[in-house]
C-alpha cells in the first residue's frame, strides 16, 4: 500500500512536469483590442514559473510584461503606457502556440519565432558586487563590463589556476567568489542566471605567479639570441666583465611562446615554434642546466622582438593613458601607450649611484652591487625600482620605454616605462666622455645595456 502511494505520488509529479510549459524565447503576438487587431514582438524570460519580458508595438514601442505559468496556464500584465494601467491576459501554452482572451474580452495569439539567444561565454576578471540583486561584475578579456546575474540552479566549481578543463575542478559557493578572481561564466537558452561559473581565486593565481617565477629564475637562463642552427639557440648574455655565451637546446618536447606584437604581459605570450626564433630577440629559457650555468635543456622558452626607446616627454594625456616623446636618436614623435600590464618605474639619481656612495639611492634585493660585480643583475634591480604612476611623468623630463616591435612604428605598447631618466643620461654621458644618450647608456656597466641596434633593456619581466 505504501509502495503504491510513493508510486502514485511519483507518477502525479512526472505528469504535472510533463505538463508544465516553457515558454521562454521570441513569439509573434496579436491583440483584438477596441481599435482593432494589434500586432507585434513578444519575448519572454522564463524563471521556473515567473516570467518577464517585453511586447514591443510599432506605433508605442516596448510595453513592459510580468506574470507566470502554471502547467500549461499563462497568465501576465503589460504595463501600457504611462504606467497608469495594466492589461492583464490569461490563457495556454501549447507547443508553439499560445492563446487566450484579455481582460477586455478581446482574443490573443502567439506564435513561437525561436529560442532566446544565450549569451556567449565570458572570461574575464571580478570587479564588483551588487548583493541586493544577486549580481557581480565582470570585466572581459575583451568587451565592456557586465553584470553576471546567480540563481539557485548557477553551478559554481573552482579549478586550479593553468588547468584548461573542469577534472581537478570542486564544488564551490557563489559566496567564495571575492575581488580580483577570474571566472568563467557559461549561460543556456531560457536562463537568466549564468548555468556555470568556473572560478579561479586571485590568491591561487598570485601564488602560482609567485613560483612559476621563482622556478624560472632558478632553472632559467636568459640573454640575446646570436644565432639558431637546428635544435640549438646560442644566446649572448652582457655582463660588467664582457660578453658570455650560453647554448639552449631546443626539442620536440619544448613549449616555445612568443611576445605578440604590441603585447606586454609575460602570461600573455602565444603559442609559437622555433623557426620564428632570430637573431637579435631576446629570449628567456628554462629547464636543466649545466653547474656552470652555460648550457640547458629548454622545456619552455619565451621569446620576443623587443625596441627601447628613450626620448623627450612633450604631452602627458592620463585619460588616455598615452605619452608624446621626442626621439632622442631619430628626433620623430612617438606615441607612448600605457596599459593596465605595463609597469611603471621611477628612476633614483642615477649620478649618486654611479659615483659608488654608500647611500647609493638605486634598489636591490642584496644592496647596489659594483660596477664589476658578477652579481649584478640589471633584471632585478629594475624589478625592483619603487613604481611609478603616469602622473609621475612630466613634460620636459626624459623617460626609457620597453615595447614589443608593433604595427604601428610611430606608437610603443609600454612594457616598462622609466621615468625620471635625465640623471641616467647625464650620468651615463659624463662616463662615456660626452658621447650621444643612446650610445652613452648602452656602455654603462661594462656595456651590457647594449644589444642589436644599441640600447637593449630586459624586456621579458614577471
Amino acid at each position: 500500500m505504501k509502495r503504491s502511494a510513493v508510486f502514485l505520488a511519483v507518477l502525479s509529479a512526472l505528469l504535472y512536469a510533463q505538463e508544465s510549459a516553457s515558454v521562454a524565447g521570441k513569439w509573434q503576438m496579436s491583440v483584438d483590442t477596441p481599435h482593432g487587431v494589434v500586432k507585434g514582438d513578444l519575448e519572454v524570460k522564463q524563471d521556473g514559473s515567473k516570467i518577464t519580458g517585453t511586447y514591443t508595438v510599432e506605433q508605442i514601442g516596448a510595453l513592459a510584461l510580468s506574470g507566470k505559468v502554471e502547467g500549461k496556464k499563462v497568465s501576465f500584465g503589460i504595463e501600457l503606457p504611462g504606467g497608469e494601467m495594466t492589461l492583464a491576459f490569461t490563457g495556454t501554452a501549447d507547443g508553439d502556440s499560445m492563446s487566450g482572451t484579455t481582460q477586455l474580452g478581446g482574443a490573443w495569439t502567439a506564435t513561437w519565432v525561436g529560442a532566446q539567444s544565450a549569451p556567449k561565454p565570458v572570461l574575464g576578471t571580478v570587479t564588483a558586487f551588487q548583493v541586493d540583486t544577486l549580481e557581480f561584475g565582470v570585466k572581459p578579456d575583451g568587451g565592456s563590463p557586465l553584470l553576471v546575474k546567480v540563481g539557485p540552479e548557477t553551478d559554481v566549481v573552482t579549478i586550479p589556476p593553468g588547468e584548461s578543463g573542469l577534472a581537478k575542478s570542486k564544488p564551490a559557493k557563489a559566496t567564495d567568489i571575492a575581488l580580483g578572481d577570474r571566472v568563467l561564466v557559461s549561460f543556456v537558452d531560457g536562463m537568466t542566471e549564468a548555468r556555470r561559473i568556473v572560478l579561479i581565486p586571485a590568491g591561487d593565481i598570485a601564488r602560482r605567479n609567485e613560483a612559476e617565477r621563482l622556478d624560472w629564475q632558478r632553472r632559467g637562463i636568459s640573454g640575446i639570441v646570436s644565432s639558431t642552427n637546428g635544435g640549438v639557440v646560442t644566446l649572448e648574455q652582457r655582463t660588467p666583465q664582457g660578453v658570455k655565451t650560453a647554448v639552449i637546446t631546443v626539442t620536440g618536447k619544448t613549449r616555445i611562446r612568443r611576445y605578440a606584437p604590441d603585447s606586454v604581459k609575460f602570461t600573455d605570450a602565444q603559442p609559437s615554434v622555433l623557426g620564428e626564433i632570430a637573431a637579435g630577440d631576446q629570449l628567456q629559457a628554462r629547464g636543466p642546466k649545466s653547474d656552470d650555468g652555460t648550457r640547458l635543456a629548454a622545456e619552455e622558452i619565451v621569446f620576443g622582438t623587443f625596441l627601447t626607446k628613450v626620448g623627450t616627454v612633450m604631452a602627458v594625456n592620463p585619460d588616455a593613458r598615452e605619452i608624446r616623446i621626442e626621439d632622442l636618436a631619430t628626433k620623430k614623435t612617438l606615441t607612448v601607450r600605457v596599459t593596465a600590464g605595463s609597469q611603471l618605474k621611477m628612476l633614483p639619481d642615477m649620478r649618486a649611484a654611479m659615483s659608488g656612495t654608500p647611500h647609493s639611492p638605486l634598489p636591490t634585493p642584496t644592496g647596489y652591487p659594483g660596477r664589476d660585480s658578477e652579481s649584478f643583475d640589471i633584471k632585478q634591480i629594475l624589478e625592483h625600482l619603487p613604481a611609478a604612476a603616469i602622473g609621475d611623468v612630466k613634460v620636459g623630463s626624459a623617460i626609457v620605454v620597453t615595447s614589443t616591435r608593433g604595427a604601428n612604428s610611430d606608437e610603443l605598447t609600454t612594457i616598462m616605462l622609466l621615468a625620471n631618466a635625465d640623471s641616467l643620461i647625464q650620468a651615463a654621458q659624463a662616463q662615456a666622455g660626452g658621447a650621444n644618450p643612446m650610445d652613452a647608456i648602452s656602455r654603462m656597466h661594462g656595456g651590457m645595456l647594449s644589444g642589436p641596434g644599441g640600447l637593449s633593456l630586459p624586456a621579458i619581466l614577471q
